[in-house]
């Protein structure tokens, strides 16, 4: 379950890096939508930082259980 949620949210971060970059080439880096979709990138990457701390987290109490 994890991994396949982890995987999604790589895949959702490239899609909309490739896509801010498209419009961001087309419409200029100061176009609303360029704006937008770099403000939800920006989201994504802090929810793929907290994923990837909550794991490592998980893991490290993990260790512990016997």
């Amino acid at each position: 379950m994890w991994e396949f949620s982890f995987q999604m949210l790589e895949n959702e971060i490239e899609f909309t890096r490739q896509n801010m970059i498209f419009v961001g080439m087309e419409y200029g880096l100061t176009h609303p939508a360029t704006i937008f979709l770099s403000t939800k990138l920006d989201k994504l990457m802090n929810d793929l930082t907290m994923y990837e701390s909550h794991s490592i987290h998980n893991r490290e109490i993990e260790q512990y259980i016997v």
